[in-house]
């Protein structure tokens, strides 16, 4: 059985990475980052190579499915294919993933696509809007232009819906261009979740579209599982931790990204 990776989110500032290692006493086994979303100049840039000189491990990238000025049924009749190329050519070239510069060379390289669909706040969001289709239809497009690009086989499809909210089922783009199922869940106490730390974690897996669904769905899917998205913002939060760990393990997850920011979410540890 493989370990399982602790992975970790720290904003998008230099040092951010240094300073959690120190604090943390060891550094993390994957960085989480994020490819910009504002226009396809944002999207083209992908500028996560922030990092260079102070991580040099392996990634998990979010890439969005759409950026501003485009709608998901613009991506799903082809609009959105040249800038996804383009793209996708900066990302898969980048000295850091692609072992230049003194970098190592990942074998494998996590690439999440339009996380937290079924929520409502994404510009890719199909809560509520009938966009489900549009959705499934550009995901195949983008995981098509990526492996095809993907000469090494390296990059693992990740989707990656958001706990509780419409029902994740319906934007499934289909185990042809999944890999690994993931889901982003946060301890809220302030907007329902119980105020005890292992109370707190029952909840998470018995929610709507929570770990337990998820961990069924993996397994029905013949998908490997993940956390792309997790985080505390209570102090009394060791024995939450602890449980979240213990099922991770159980259920032979591949990796877990801590959000240790205050960007969204008050998570920084």
């Amino acid at each position: 059985m493989a370990r399982l990776l602790c992975g970790i989110y720290c904003g998008d500032h230099s040092g951010e990475m240094d300073e959690y290692a120190k604090w943390m006493g060891v550094p993390p086994d994957l960085a989480s980052v994020h490819a910009g979303e504002d226009n396809l100049e944002a999207f083209v840039a992908l500028d996560f190579d922030l990092w260079s000189n102070e991580w040099m491990g392996p990634k998990c990238i979010t890439l969005p499915l759409i950026w501003g000025g485009v709608t998901l049924a613009d991506a799903a009749a082809g609009l959105c294919d040249a800038g996804w190329k383009e793209g996708v050519a900066k990302m898969i070239g980048q000295e850091s993933l692609a072992g230049m510069n003194g970098h190592p060379k990942t074998d494998v390289v996590y690439c999440r696509i339009g996380q937290e669909q079924n929520a409502g706040w994404m510009k890719w969001a199909t809560q509520n809007n009938g966009q489900e289709e549009n959705f499934n239809i550009a995901f195949k497009r983008l995981v098509g232009i990526i492996r095809a690009a993907d000469t090494e086989n390296r990059y693992r499809i990740v989707w990656c819906p958001n706990i509780d909210q419409e029902p994740a089922e319906r934007t499934y783009p289909g185990d042809d261009c999944v890999d690994i199922v993931s889901l982003d869940f946060y301890w809220q106490p302030e907007f329902g979740a119980p105020s005890d730390p292992l109370e707190a974690f029952d909840f998470m897996r018995s929610r709507s579209d929570g770990l337990d669904w998820q961990v069924a769905f993996a397994k029905a899917h013949g998908k490997g599982l993940s956390v792309a998205e997790w985080g505390v913002s209570q102090d009394n939060a060791g024995p939450y931790i602890k449980a979240a760990l213990a099922f991770f393990v159980a259920n032979n997850y591949l990796y877990a990204n801590y959000w240790n920011s205050d960007a969204d979410y008050k998570g920084k540890l």
